[in-house]
């Protein structure tokens, strides 16, 4: 996913590689200079003097009072290990720092995959009352590596669309589906001092041994190596069932906060 795909996405809310209409376009808000002015306009224009001031004000104050309101093109959703993961991955060796990042990777599938299946709807009927069940999401997602302290921090930001197909919708093409689920690398990032993975990590390595005071990569691998040893709690010491009553509490949770009307096709 490019630069221009994006832009026609999350800038006109159009199919970012056939350019298309995607369902209504994004609401065009008035800000309040523009809404005092239309309602000015609107008043008798036999209301003058002290009167037509005195509405004039009041229509002033109601509309600077308002809450702003901004049409929503996407959401940035984060996805991080805890810190002392990124620490391991930060040091480990490369074969170790690839299984760290594909669990990682697979976590977040997992949870965006739990997302379209039990939180993602859109919203349809009069002013969005109803809700219904989606295919799937359009999200392009961006691997960083540290953070703005220069530290390990292995982390994703995956940028979700506004713009979801209903299940009452056409499916897109084996070809499109292919190019929205590229990932992509990000180029350029404000606020940072951009490096190479290898350079990052010989760098954090380089530290952690003044610290250490040994060779981190080795300290890395007999730590994964005594915490298998000591696991308290494996994945596969829960069975399936329990996992599943886990998982539907926690989407549960996250889809009852802004639950309004859900409507189901059968």
């Amino acid at each position: 996913m490019t630069e221009d795909h994006l832009a026609r996405l999350l800038g006109e809310g159009i199919h970012p590689v056939t350019g298309a209409k995607l369902g209504k376009r994004f609401p065009s808000l008035q800000p309040p200079r523009e809404r005092i002015a239309a309602r000015v306009a609107r008043l008798d224009p036999g209301l003058r003097g002290e009167a037509r001031a005195e509405a004039v004000q009041r229509i002033r104050e109601e509309e600077v009072a308002k809450k702003p309101r901004t049409a929503v093109a996407g959401f940035d959703l984060t996805f991080s290990p805890p810190k002392s993961v990124s620490a391991i991955w930060g040091v480990a060796d490369a074969g170790t720092q690839t299984l760290i990042a594909q669990a990682h990777h697979a976590a977040m599938r997992d949870t965006i995959a739990l997302l379209e299946d039990r939180v993602a709807v859109t919203r349809v009927g009069r002013g969005g009352i109803a809700q219904m069940p989606v295919v799937g999401v359009i999200a392009t997602a961006f691997d960083h590596y540290d953070s703005r302290a220069a530290d390990p921090q292995l982390h994703t930001h995956v940028v979700v669309s506004n713009k979801v197909q209903g299940e009452h919708g056409r499916q897109p093409s084996p070809a499109t589906i292919a190019k929205l689920r590229q990932q992509a690398t990000l180029e350029t990032r404000p606020e940072k001092e951009l490096h190479s993975q290898a350079k990052l990590t010989a760098d954090w390595r380089e530290r952690a041994e003044v610290v250490l005071g040994e060779d981190a990569t080795t300290w890395a691998q007999h730590l994964l190596d005594r915490g298998a040893a000591e696991a308290r709690l494996r994945a596969d010491d829960l069975g399936l069932e329990q996992i599943e009553d886990l998982a539907s509490g926690a989407a549960w949770r996250s889809s009852s906060r802004s639950m309004q009307c859900l409507r189901w096709s059968w």
